[in-house]
């Protein structure tokens, strides 16, 4: 799967595009798609392991450290629905803002 500054694309996203026309002919007036990218992770262990690399250097933006675990052309979304500025360091972040960051 391919991320890039309009969506998602590959053949991943094609094979989901299939899903998603059948859901339409259905009736449905839209489809939700939730993608894990850290299938072998817990979310529990998900959000420790990034609130140990944000402790590491604080004073780092944060979108600088996330883009070390997640894809770059998907932050401006977490950071549009967290509601967070994408320039925001983690010793400025709201400490719950984090857990919401990553429930997206």
């Amino acid at each position: 799967m391919l991320f890039t500054h309009f969506g998602i694309s590959g053949p991943t996203a094609l094979r989901c595009s299939q899903f998603v026309v059948k859901e339409l002919k259905k009736g449905a007036s839209q489809v939700q798609m939730e993608i894990d990218l850290f299938p072998d992770l817990s979310f529990e262990q998900l959000n420790q392991s990034t609130l140990d690399r944000l402790k590491q250097d604080p004073k780092k933006a944060v979108k600088n450290v996330l883009k070390q675990v997640v894809p770059e052309r998907l932050l401006p979304l977490l950071f549009e629905k967290s509601e967070l500025p994408p320039d925001v360091t983690f010793d400025h972040l709201p400490k719950w803002r984090f857990m919401i960051l990553f429930n997206y």
